[in-house]
């Protein structure tokens, strides 16, 4: 029975909360990890990625295009 006490305790419920919150919060950034590989290799084919290389290849600005 005192564990069911120590569940209910404010600072159990609290912690409990936080628990939950951590597991959204890591279950949110393991779906943007599993995204990147998709994101980056789309980026990475964009003219403004290559003018990005080039440019810092030459020790220029960057023109970018939006492109």
């Amino acid at each position: 029975m005192p564990a069911l006490v120590v569940a209910n305790s404010p600072s159990a419920v609290r912690a409990s909360k936080q628990a939950l919150n951590k597991l959204e919060e890591i279950e949110a950034l393991k779906a943007a990890l599993d995204a990147n590989p998709s994101i980056l290799g789309r980026l990475m084919r964009t003219k403004d990625f290559k003018e990005g290389v080039t440019a810092f290849v030459e020790k220029r600005t960057p023109q970018w295009t939006n492109g």
